[in-house]
């Protein structure tokens, strides 16, 4: 950051942990506030997992590679890791 402070360059530091694996969505509105643009207040974490789109590495669905996927499943459903499944 001490570099582009002292080249002028405006930026936001983030963490990426924030991004992706906190209960809120604040890291998200910290970039839309410094950006000037999208949701700045009242972001949801569901909102922004809603929004993600995810490309598969796979061609085979979890249920044929995982050998207990049913007993994951329903240990996953109702907890804030569901979206994982």
């Amino acid at each position: 950051g001490a570099i582009l402070r002292e080249a002028g360059v405006d930026y936001v530091k983030v963490s990426y942990e924030q991004l992706y694996n906190a209960d809120n969505a604040d890291e998200w509105m910290k970039i839309f506030r410094f950006l000037r643009v999208g949701p700045m207040e009242d972001l949801t974490v569901d909102d922004v997992r809603a929004t993600f789109n995810l490309a598969s590495t796979h061609s085979k669905g979890r249920n044929e590679t995982v050998t207990n996927f049913i007993g994951v499943e329903n240990t996953l459903k109702g907890t804030e890791f569901e979206h994982f499944l």
